[in-house]
């Protein structure tokens, strides 16, 4: 009986994991400027986005438009964001000082 509880539990986790599961179609080493550049197009297929700041200073990230000044979210160094939801909308990016590297990740299903 408890072999068929375990395997039972096992396949509901594989099943469980299955529907989180997407499909990293690009993978981008950008340098962000103290100049907003857009780093992602609009993409209605964007599913999964994820930004990791390589660099010594803050990136800022907003959605939409590009920067007029310091607002959008702040990724520190060294950090990483990653929404719940990935916006479908163009990805601009900034750097708070100098050059900064940094890495793209975008999917979809």
């Amino acid at each position: 009986m408890k072999k068929i509880f375990f395997a039972l539990l096992f396949c509901i986790s594989i099943n469980a994991f299955a529907y989180d599961q997407y499909t990293v179609n690009n993978q981008l080493e950008l340098t962000a400027t103290t100049t907003s550049t857009v780093a992602l197009p609009l993409n209605l297929k964007r599913t999964y986005l994820l930004i990791i700041n390589k660099g010594a200073a803050n990136i800022l990230v907003k959605f939409g438009s590009a920067h007029s000044g310091t607002e959008g979210v702040v990724v520190v160094p060294n950090g990483n964001y990653e929404p719940f939801k990935a916006p479908v909308d163009p990805v601009y990016i900034r750097s708070a000082s100098g050059s900064q590297a940094m890495l793209v990740l975008e999917g979809q299903y």
